[in-house]
């Protein structure tokens, strides 16, 4: 997060003009919170993109597979997209080992639903984690 005196410097306003439109803006629930970034690489964990091909999946499988992602320490979120795939799950890992058994898992809990997987790592990352918790997609169903 910038310090007001760096906002006040980029925007060229004096820090009170910044520091009072923040605050109204927070008043005002324009903003609502303030997040991390943080480097995952930093912390010794890879960042892996796990790409999900399904088939046959039912209302209970997709709950199933969101209960899943919201329960295990790796998966950071999960989405469902439109495209040749169907989902993405974002994972941090600290080693192969746990990308392997986390696929290992995926493949045995979801056998009968998931076709393929196949994996993405990412560089260089700097995942902004956001004030909503991943379970807060699973209620829009």
């Amino acid at each position: 997060r910038a310090s007001v005196l760096e906002l006040a410097r980029e925007l060229k306003q004096p820090a009170s003009t910044v520091r009072l439109r923040l605050k109204l803006l927070e008043k005002n629930r324009i903003i609502e919170g303030y997040g991390a970034q943080i480097v995952c690489e930093k912390l010794g964990y890879q960042t892996h993109k796990l790409i999900l091909f399904t088939q046959n999946m039912t209302p209970e499988k997709k709950s199933k597979l969101y209960t899943y992602s919201q329960q295990h320490k790796n998966v950071i979120w999960i989405i469902e997209v439109v495209c040749q795939w169907n989902f993405e799950l974002t994972c941090e890992f600290e080693n192969t080992e746990q990308l392997r058994q986390t696929i290992i898992d995926l493949r045995t809990e979801f056998a009968d639903c998931i076709s393929d997987i196949e994996t993405i790592t990412v560089f260089n990352t700097y995942l902004k984690y956001n004030l909503y918790p991943i379970n807060a997609a699973t209620k829009k169903k």
